[in-house]
């Protein structure tokens, strides 16, 4: 699958539904606004834009195969994820998450606040 294919899958318009909550609790919980000014803020930001909702969109794909078969946005602006490549989709998926599962585990993630 190339890029362009799984930016398509990610639903780049809809990004604000998982990053947007991600700010609004870092704003409501930081306790000073320097807290803000964190490099590792950034990286889950990062993640919350593209992984998490190519994680998303690309389960929700897998599994909505035959009603999205019929759909005219999938031969448009999105893409259709053919049962031949779900496989492929996972994987992807699965490699785009475990950078950032690692870092989470590397700055305790559970542990981490601002």
């Amino acid at each position: 699958m190339t890029f362009r294919q799984l930016l398509k899958i990610s639903r780049p318009r809809f990004w604000i539904y998982l990053f947007g909550p991600y700010i609004v609790g870092l704003v409501c919980g930081a306790s000073t606004p320097t807290a803000l000014w964190d490099w590792r803020i950034l990286v889950f930001g990062i993640y919350f834009l593209f992984p998490a909702n190519l994680f998303v969109y690309g389960v929700n794909d897998i599994h909505d195969w035959e009603t999205d078969k019929n759909n005219p946005k999938k031969q448009g602006y999105e893409f259709l994820v053919t049962p031949e490549n779900h496989g492929k989709l996972l994987y992807t998926i699965f490699l785009f998450k475990l950078p950032f599962l690692w870092f989470a585990a590397q700055v305790g993630f559970f542990q981490f606040a601002i």
